[in-house]
């Protein structure tokens, strides 16, 4: 259920805390406040060229989509859940009130689309970050993903279907985000990017 709480619309459900999305705040905000670009595994994968032309095909609750902005890409973000869509959207909105995320924001655009049913053109970089298939007990999710995951049951683990659809565009960067000791999709990518708990999964389309 949306309701809003403090100022911001946020998702509450029984047994959460309320959810909603906030640029400046919590691990993202030190994130990016921390961040240089250089020493960033995401800014490595997308290639490193800030004049280059992103696709979030899964914004989620868009902070993968923020940072690439606040690191100076030119971001198109696609979410296709109505309601993770409204809680980025005032969640933009809100932000683009800051002095100090406005900048990022206006290098970001949010989309209501399920990027399955569209065909990319122009991007240089195709980014996906499918949620993580679901853990067992003695590995739970954060609390904030098993709230997404709540909100998202019915849907399935597409991840190959993403990742083949984005590798159909013609000289492409994709970008897969996996955890790290999850398989490798399809075979040969030509580089991956580890950290502690997940990885990028390069491809050249």
């Amino acid at each position: 259920m949306l309701k809003t709480v403090e100022g911001k619309l946020s998702l509450v459900m029984e047994g959460f805390n309320p959810l909603s999305v906030d640029f400046s705040e919590g691990a993202l905000g030190y994130r990016v406040k921390k961040t240089s670009g250089k020493s960033e595994l995401l800014f490595k994968a997308v290639g490193g060229m800030k004049n280059q032309k992103i696709l979030d095909a899964t914004a989620g609750l868009g902070r993968d989509s923020f940072l690439l902005a606040h690191l100076g890409f030119q971001v198109e973000a696609f979410e296709k859940n109505p309601t993770v869509f409204s809680l980025l959207k005032d969640g933009y909105e809100r932000g683009l009130e800051n002095p100090a995320l406005a900048p990022a924001l206006l290098r970001l655009k949010f989309l209501y689309q399920d990027f399955l049913k569209e065909t990319p053109r122009g991007f240089d970089v195709i980014y996906l970050d499918p949620m993580f298939p679901d853990k067992t007990k003695s590995s739970l999710p954060k609390k904030e993903m098993q709230l997404l995951q709540n909100l998202t049951e019915s849907e399935k683990d597409n991840s190959l279907e993403m990742l083949q659809w984005a590798l159909k565009s013609k000289d492409v960067r994709v970008v897969l985000k996996r955890p790290l000791r999850s398989p490798i999709l399809i075979e040969n990518p030509v580089v991956q990017f580890k950290g502690n708990s997940i990885r990028y999964d390069v491809y050249k389309s």
